[in-house]
């Protein structure tokens, strides 16, 4: 986690701040949450950019039964 916040850290330190950050490498997923919090950013992970990609397409997902 040290070295994942360390390079985030780095990457919003150069130049302008970025509006949110783009975890490309489903290995980071289970940091989003702790770098979302450190870095005060949204953080979105190769999930959420499947899931967009998808709803884009028109795909929707079923309704979960209760």
């Amino acid at each position: 986690m040290a070295d994942c916040l360390s390079a985030a850290r780095a990457l919003c330190s150069k130049g302008p701040q970025p509006a949110a950050l783009l975890l490309e490498c489903t290995n980071l997923s289970p940091y989003k949450a702790a770098l979302q919090d450190r870095l005060g950013l949204p953080v979105y992970d190769l999930v959420d950019a499947v899931l967009w990609h998808a709803r884009a397409a028109g795909w929707r997902a079923r309704a979960q039964a209760a």
